[in-house]
């Protein structure tokens, strides 16, 4: 009896350990944001992206779901600032629902530009490696990376506007309100 107390009472130890490790894999505000390669992009002049390549660039990552209708709904505002500060903005649209697959995308993104033919913004197929990097919970979330790598905001979509992104690209704080997931 005794060795199954013990046995249970190291088993949560170890889980409780694991569980902690977990969470300090979470980036942070300040936190440099890793040299994550992009493997499956669409509407992207390359099918691939690291944001190493971005650097010198402000960069906002837009997590979002084929079913989520909010998302959605912030795209053709998201395209309109990317056409405005096209050159010093890249936003990348992150596809959060694991059950998307590469062709699913695909015929969104058909549909999409059928239905706005300048649709700017390249579209990343959910990975796990991304889901590690950034464990998102609910969308739309949006995490903006300044021009030096670092996550600068995390926010919802009522934060995404031109004055913020202005001081983004300018390098100037953003004391934007946290969204917590």
């Amino acid at each position: 009896m005794k060795k199954i107390i013990l046995f249970t009472v190291m088993a949560l130890l170890c889980l409780n350990f694991w569980a902690g490790a977990q969470a300090q894999e979470r980036l942070i505000i300040g936190d440099k944001v890793p040299n994550i390669a992009f493997s499956t992009v669409l509407n992207y002049k390359d099918s691939t992206i690291q944001l190493s390549q971005l650097r010198g660039k402000a960069v906002i990552l837009d997590f979002w779901a084929t079913y989520c209708t909010a998302c959605l709904k912030e795209f053709p505002k998201m395209d309109s600032l990317q056409r405005q500060y096209a050159k010093n903005l890249q936003i990348i649209l992150m596809d959060a629902y694991t059950k998307d697959t590469k062709a699913v995308l695909q015929a969104f993104l058909k549909e999409r530009l059928r239905a706005d033919s300048g649709f700017s913004m390249p579209l990343v197929q959910h990975s796990e490696a991304i889901k590690g990097v950034f464990p998102i919970k609910s969308m739309p979330h949006y995490i903006w990376v300044g021009a030096d790598g670092r996550i600068k905001a995390i926010t919802r979509a009522d934060q995404v506007k031109p004055a913020n992104i202005e001081r983004l690209i300018a390098g100037l704080s953003l004391n934007l309100k946290l969204k917590k997931d």
